[in-house]
């Protein structure tokens, strides 16, 4: 009885995993009732694109986060508007890449009283 076979296996090289990389330690302080427009991370890794959340806490009233694309895959990640109350907001924010896989990281941004 001949118990031999061919077969062949491929073997699919494994997805780089979805990574957050923050720009610096502290999100600029923000002003109330001033707008601002500020990068704070940038998303990389996976297979984009990506979905960008806030899975926990809260940016501060009146800002929102935006997402610019890069010629290597990546997007940088900006906190846009103008916050209409002062405080500190710690955050989670989440990236989701197109197969499911995810980072988050956690941040603060301050939003500091008009003056």
């Amino acid at each position: 009885m001949d118990t031999s076979a061919s077969f062949t296996v491929t073997v699919a090289p494994g997805a780089q995993p979805v990574t957050i990389t923050p720009n610096g330690g502290n999100l600029p302080g923000e002003t109330q009732g001033v707008a601002a427009d500020d990068q704070f991370c940038v998303v990389s890794g996976g297979k984009g694109p990506y979905t960008l959340s806030v899975s926990a806490g809260a940016l501060p009233p009146g800002m929102a986060l935006e997402q610019s694309p890069n010629s290597d895959g990546s997007v940088n990640v900006f906190i846009v508007g103008t916050p209409t109350q002062s405080g500190a907001f710690s955050f989670v924010l989440t990236a989701t890449d197109s197969t499911g896989a995810v980072a988050s990281v956690s941040r603060t941004a301050v939003a500091k009283p008009a003056a």
